[in-house]
């Protein structure tokens, strides 16, 4: 294990949250994560008979798969004080539980310690391969071992998300930027106004911002001149627009599709390392209205 890393959780689909590095669940990493230090790329550069060398273009970036070796047995952080470790039957239900953490169709998330913050990682069931060596029974033992292997559909680690809030009030005069030490960052917008904020992407690579509306309002929001119009939310109505392009949705508050919401709509991200202007305009906003950004920087690694 990397000096680097003081912890790693699995959260499930099914709920179940696994300490990875202490062991306290009943299931403990055996050797490092595989995999996932730098993800693959192709260069789309130019290169012309007249030209020489090449014309820069961009990346685009390959699926990453981790890999992890796990043994699911109790550990003595795992067993409450008094207690055996577990065999027979309770130990198949924490087996039971360890599988029922990973699917083919939906991700897990995976979430390295760091001493620069947490990283976290979302990848699909690819394979789990029992490598437990000898015969035996596994029950009957109480362990086997596991080589896992998750497949995501971003290839990168994420780090904490930036969020800023821009919400209604009705007696402010000015626009209200909060105080320098609020965390997360607020903004507070008349019912007819354009609030803006200088967003930093911390990343190592671009960032797609998220964007929720809530009503009463039509509004505004966007990167620079890059701009997307809401039409009119009643109260109690929300748009969420996610504009990652390979997850990019816009969904109602019941999480249905709403790309009908939008008037229209120009993307973009926020270049890694800098920073970019963010508009929110607010529009016949009333009580409760309010725009919500959420910036989640991406990393290569989670070292």
């Amino acid at each position: 294990m990397s000096q680097s890393v003081t912890g790693i959780k699995v959260t499930g689909i099914n709920g179940a949250v696994f300490d990875l590095v202490n062991g306290t669940e009943g299931a403990v990493l055996t050797d490092g994560l595989g995999g996932v230090l730098l993800p693959s790329f192709e260069r789309q550069d130019t290169k012309t008979a007249r030209g020489r060398g090449r014309r820069v273009g961009g990346l685009r970036w390959n699926p990453t798969t981790m890999r992890a070796r796990v043994t699911v047995a109790d550990t003595r952080l795992s067993v409450p004080r008094g207690a055996g470790y577990r065999t027979g039957a309770p130990w198949l239900a924490l087996d039971r539980t360890f599988k029922g953490a990973f699917s083919p169709l939906q991700p897990t998330l995976v979430e390295v310690s760091t001493p620069n913050g947490p990283r976290t990682y979302r990848g699909r069931l690819e394979s789990l391969q029992d490598v437990t060596e000898g015969g035996g029974l596994r029950d009957i033992a109480g362990r086997a071992d596991y080589e896992l292997t998750l497949g995501a559909d971003l290839p990168f680690w994420q780090g904490a998300p930036v969020v800023y809030d821009f919400l209604y009030s009705a007696d402010a005069g000015d626009n209200y930027y909060g105080p320098s030490n609020a965390a997360p960052p607020f903004y507070i917008a008349r019912g007819n106004a354009l609030a803006t904020a200088v967003v930093l992407n911390p990343g190592q690579v671009p960032a797609y911002p998220t964007w929720t509306v809530t009503g009463p309002v039509t509004a505004t929001v966007g990167i620079g001149d890059h701009l997307t119009e809401v039409t009119a939310l009643a109260a109690g109505q929300s748009v969420t627009l996610v504009t990652e392009p390979t997850t990019q949705a816009i969904t109602d508050e019941a999480g249905g599709r709403a790309w009908g919401a939008v008037r229209s709509w120009d993307f973009a991200a926020i270049p890694p390392g800098e920073s970019s202007t963010v508009v929110a305009r607010m529009v016949g906003g009333g009580p409760g209205a309010s725009i919500r950004l959420t910036l989640t920087p991406n990393y290569l690694s989670y070292i």
